[in-house]
């Protein structure tokens, strides 16, 4: 009887120590409005991001990353915001186009980063999700004037000659030299303008070999400097855009603009359109900053760690 006793009692303990361990596991660590994370949602985040919990501080340094990105999370829901698994696989798509990179080299360099897939893919998420936000709160209320634009460039890239309009322009020379000639320059013309590489197709076409050997390019040209059906051709052209076949007295060209220097300030246009969209995005990232400081410091937020 004793004995049975015992056993049961031992058994008693055990679960109740099996609970325990259980609770001590799954602790709350951390309350955000009406939202809990436990201990091991907290542990199982912190291993997907590599994060190094033995490093000094870093517990808590990562305890207030999971609060913003939380916080963040909830004002998107709040605001009817998401992110479909389609925009996420367009995006990436667009990513590896950008950087020119095949499935495999795509899993190398997540090897490298020590990431699965998954976890890329979520944090991807997260950063479309933010930009989304971002756009809904500071949308416009941010603006960039021709002044900074103008002040960034200096800054960055040293002087230019105010006000000069100038446009730079790449090329594919045919020689006017026998009756295939324009046949020629107009299937070049066609490839080009349905997609194909223009550098390449200059260096294997072009028979201004000197050009051909930059991919065609001729460089910046201002208003009189071209050669009068050149000049005309690409008048209303816009960056990135292909014209031709246009023949001049050096034979059949097809050309590419490549750049424009705006009217007004001289500053070629695809650098200040990068320009622009930096500043825009850093004066937004800091209006974002704020709106979500002033949501933190009036959201419930409790740390359990």
């Amino acid at each position: 009887m004793k004995r049975i006793l015992f056993t049961a009692v031992l058994a008693l303990l055990i679960a109740s120590s099996i609970t325990n361990a259980r609770e001590q596991v799954d602790r709350v660590v951390l309350v955000i409005n009406e939202e809990i994370i436990t201990l091991s949602e907290f542990m199982n985040e912190a291993k997907k991001n590599g994060i190094n919990m033995e490093e000094a501080g870093m517990e808590y340094k990562f305890l207030e990353q999971i609060i913003d990105k939380t916080i963040v999370e909830q004002e998107a829901k709040q605001a009817g915001i998401t992110v479909s698994d389609e925009e996420l696989d367009f995006t990436l798509k667009e990513m590896k186009s950008r950087f020119k990179l095949d499935e495999t080299e795509m899993e190398k360099a997540l090897e490298e980063q020590n990431m699965t897939e998954e976890n890329f893919r979520e944090q991807w998420k997260f950063q479309l999700l933010t930009q989304k936000l971002m756009e809904a709160k500071v949308k416009g209320n941010v603006a960039v004037t021709d002044q900074e634009i103008k002040e960034y460039y200096q800054q960055t890239y040293g002087d230019y000659e105010e006000g000069v309009s100038e446009i730079r322009i790449a090329h594919i020379l045919i020689l006017n030299n026998g009756p295939d000639a324009l046949r020629k320059a107009t299937k070049i013309a066609d490839e080009a303008k349905t997609g194909e590489d223009f550098p390449k197709l200059a260096k294997e076409y072009s028979q201004d070999t000197m050009s051909a050997q930059n991919g065609g390019d001729l460089g910046y040209f201002k208003k009189g400097d071209l050669v009068e059906s050149l000049e005309f051709a690409v008048k209303d052209v816009q960056i990135n855009e292909i014209v031709g076949p246009v023949e001049s007295p050096g034979g059949y060209h097809i050309i590419k603009v490549l750049d424009k220097k705006d009217s007004k300030t001289g500053i070629p246009q695809s650098y200040s359109n990068e320009i622009r969209n930096t500043i825009y995005s850093q004066k937004a990232e800091e209006m974002l900053k704020t709106y979500l400081k002033n949501i933190k410091e009036t959201a419930y937020i409790e740390r359990k760690l």
